[in-house]
């Protein structure tokens, strides 16, 4: 792993209007998904059962974002997450801390964090149903965002948002590599076009510099992949990174034989053989 100054990367700033570029690039990325949620549907929901099913399986020693959050907080601490999700970070944290906000927009995935609440007995959370840019809430001692900030073309007022309520410190994790990498030749197969490129966290470490915010970077090895319990399995996963609908299975045939090819067993279960490169940024107060 290396820790990298802003300062070091904030030299790729120059000439660049990195609001606009970061707008740009989730608008185009946003464009791409319209498929998938031409029918109204909500993408999160869908992707509930499957999130919940990761924080089950969060290991947090072995999670570096989760690690680094517990060495960052105090047992008398308030922390607050925003995207919450199924709980993926809320749940190691809470029981070494005084209390969590947990922000969430998704009614399905409060669902899932609402069950993992009461299935780990822990009291200290207080969920709030809402996107960031709408809910209102106190400051707290430490703010975090993971996997987030991909779908906020405006995330000037969203990051300072987030700096306003840290009395402490402000941790985000956001990929360096996009999840959908290995999906990339597929899709170009699927709609004749390359994919919109995701926003980065190069992209965020210069954005940050911009707005005055000098974070910390650091770069942390490759995720391991997803794992998918079968070939069904994945095939549904698939869906939703090539943002299909689940009911467009004009293509699942090509997607299987795709994923056929290039997924391996790994102690039983499949997956692609390298995950994304992610990276942890921070600012103290």
């Amino acid at each position: 792993m290396a820790a990298v100054g802003s300062e070091e990367l904030a030299i790729l700033s120059v000439d660049v209007d990195w609001a606009d570029r970061w707008r740009r690039l989730v608008q185009a990325r946003q464009g791409s998904d319209a498929p998938a949620t031409a029918g109204g549907g909500n993408r999160w929901d869908q992707r509930a059962e499957r999130f919940a099913r990761m924080t089950q399986n969060l290991d947090p020693r072995a999670d570096l974002f989760a690690s680094t959050l517990l060495r960052a907080v105090r047992p008398t601490d308030s922390v607050l997450d925003v995207g919450a999700g199924a709980g993926r970070y809320t749940m190691p944290i809470a029981p070494h801390v005084a209390r969590i906000t947990a922000v969430e927009p998704s009614g399905g995935m409060r669902a899932q964090l609402e069950q993992q609440l009461t299935t780990r007995g822990l009291s200290n959370v207080t969920v709030v149903p809402g996107a960031w840019e709408e809910v209102e809430v106190e400051p707290h001692d430490v703010v975090f965002a993971s996997h987030v900030l991909y779908f906020v073309p405006e995330a000037v007022a969203f990051l300072q948002k987030l700096d306003r309520s840290a009395h402490r410190a402000v941790y985000i994790f956001h990929r360096l590599e996009e999840r959908a990498t290995p999906y990339l030749p597929l899709w170009e197969q699927i709609y004749g076009a390359p994919r919109p490129p995701e926003v980065s966290a190069i992209d965020l470490v210069n954005l940050l510099y911009a707005i005055g915010l000098r974070a910390n970077l650091r770069l942390t090895s490759p995720e391991e992949s997803p794992g998918y319990d079968n070939l069904d399995d994945a095939v549904e996963d698939a869906h939703q990174q090539l943002a299909l609908s689940p009911d467009d299975l004009r293509h699942d045939d090509r997607i299987r034989s795709y994923l056929a090819e290039h997924l391996v067993n790994r102690d039983g279960r499949l997956g692609f053989p390298r995950g994304p490169q992610t990276a942890i940024l921070w600012w103290e107060k």
